[in-house]
């Protein structure tokens, strides 16, 4: 999927994190009910979603991602 006029100004770790939102999205059907390990490949990634400064973007995304059963691990590329 193509990134929106406004999402192609967002941070390089907020299009990480968009990437996880529409993916978790995505594969609701599978992943609901079922615990789930997120690997990711950069700890900010990681910080961000776990960050307790929350704007309404944030907010928003950290909702999404509380709907599910979720241990995020950082792994080495």
């Amino acid at each position: 999927q193509s990134l929106d006029d406004y999402e192609v100004r967002y941070s390089f770790i907020e299009k990480h994190v968009l990437v996880v939102i529409r993916s978790l999205k995505k594969f609701k059907h599978l992943i609901s009910n079922n615990k789930v390990q997120l690997l990711v490949s950069h700890a900010g990634v990681k910080d961000f979603l776990l960050n307790k400064d929350l704007n309404e973007k944030r907010a928003g995304w950290i909702t999404c991602v509380m709907e599910y059963d979720i241990e995020i691990k950082v792994i080495k590329m």
